[in-house]
Parts: structure tokens; C-alpha cells; sequence
């Protein structure tokens, strides 16, 4: 990435966007997704090591920060039923999880505060009776 934007945070806690310089970030994702007759389920992992690679004038070289609002760790699952009901209808239900790991929320890690208690989880669930032609009811 080039002239990457962020967020920072003054001592008086006042936020102000600022550009950081140059940054990169490496790592892996994995996917994986099974099904069988109705059932199915899916996940993913992702690692990533973000780092500034070049400050930008009048910001600290440091290589304990990585990049405002970049976790190195999230990870998410799915799992979900197909119901078929007569007259070319079915019922979907699906469930839905996404964990992301800690970020700070600016670049300076001795003011920046992490994100609220470091990690944000998020389910969802939905159902849907669906009919096999132009219309469905979702929820």
C-alpha cells in the first residue's frame, strides 16, 4: 500500500486523519466448505502481519504497531439446512459467525486504545421460505 490514511489520536484525545507512509501485509487465509443433501458448513482463517514499511515524515519507525484497524487473527463459520417443502417451496435456515481479533484503533500504540475489550463477535442467523419462482420471504 502507498500513502496509507488513518486515523490518529492527539494527547488531548482529539482523533485527526493523517497520512502514515508506505505499508504491506502479508499472510494466509484457508477455506473449507462441505455439504451433504440439505446440510452444509463452511469456515475460514485468516493470519495477516500488516507493518508500515515507511513512515512518513514526523512519524516513529516502529515495528511494534502494525496498521490501524488490521487484526492479525479473524476467523468466521457458517452452517445451514435446506428444507424442501412440496409445491416447489423450501426452507433455508442458515447461521452465520465472525470473530476479529484485536486492532488498535490508531497508529500510535502508546495512545491508541485497542478496540473495545481487543475482539469483535458477530452471529447471525437468518430463515427464508422460499418459492422456486420470482418471489421469497426473507427474515
Amino acid at each position: 500500500w502507498r500513502d496509507i490514511q488513518a486515523d490518529l489520536i492527539l494527547p488531548s484525545g482529539l482523533p485527526f486523519t493523517a497520512n502514515l507512509g508506505d505499508g504491506s501485509s502479508r499472510g494466509f487465509e484457508i477455506e473449507a466448505a462441505w455439504s451433504r443433501g440439505g446440510f452444509s458448513v463452511g469456515g475460514n482463517l485468516v493470519r495477516q502481519d500488516p507493518d508500515l514499511t515507511r513512515p512518513a515524515a514526523g512519524l516513529p519507525a516502529r515495528d511494534d504497531t502494525g496498521l490501524p484497524g488490521v487484526p492479525k487473527l479473524s476467523a468466521a463459520a457458517t452452517a445451514g439446512y435446506t428444507l424442501e417443502l412440496p409445491g416447489d417451496r423450501a426452507l433455508d435456515l442458515q447461521a452465520s459467525y465472525a470473530w476479529v481479533g484485536r486492532s488498535r484503533l490508531a497508529f500510535d500504540a502508546t495512545t491508541a486504545p485497542r478496540l473495545a475489550s481487543g475482539e469483535r463477535p458477530e452471529r447471525n442467523q437468518r430463515r427464508r421460505l422460499a418459492h422456486r419462482g420470482p418471489c421469497s420471504l426473507d427474515r
